[in-house]
């Protein structure tokens, strides 16, 4: 089916609720404010590439550059409103024994024999190497699983198998 104008890069059917640790959810405020910025500027190059006459804009790469960016930013900055509209901010329960939201997991995946460790972060993490999201494939297998448990599911089409070995 041919993609219509407009579809590109859109974020797919949000889920009902999407949940935030609160210093996510900041970055992701921080992140709409920026995406708004970077829609004003594209537009502001969009006028500066038409200034100089009606022949100026024909075959203008940086008018035609300027139009791709404010496209590309109104993009971003429309999905990111979608997914704060949708979004509830959630504290994570320190006290449980098993993984969740906001706790850190050390694991040790079986295939590849080594030991790993990532914080379960929000529905979006920005930036922050030691979290993965709570929908990625790995944090889906991780959740609710407790210390010296062995799990296993799908990654990439590849069934994966990890032991517990601490949540803090």
């Amino acid at each position: 089916m041919p993609e219509r104008r407009g579809e590109r890069n859109q974020i797919p059917s949000l889920p009902t609720n999407i949940y935030f640790l609160e210093p996510d959810y900041l970055l992701l405020e921080q992140g709409i404010k920026k995406a708004r910025m970077d829609v004003l500027q594209a537009g502001q190059l969009i006028g500066d590439a038409t200034h100089g006459g009606g022949e100026t804009w024909h075959d203008n790469f940086a008018f035609d550059y300027a139009q791709s960016e404010h496209e590309r930013h109104s993009r971003q900055f429309v999905n990111l409103l979608k997914v704060k509209e949708k979004s509830k901010i959630v504290l994570p329960d320190y006290l449980a024994g098993y993984v969740g939201l906001g706790r850190t997991v050390d694991f040790f995946d079986l295939d590849y024999e080594e030991l790993l460790s990532y914080r379960i972060g929000s529905y979006m993490v920005f930036g922050q190497p030691d979290s993965i999201s709570y929908v990625s494939p790995i944090a889906r297998i991780l959740i609710g699983r407790k210390v010296n448990q062995v799990c296993s599911g799908k990654i990439n089409s590849q069934r994966r198998s990890f032991r517990i070995d601490n949540i803090s």
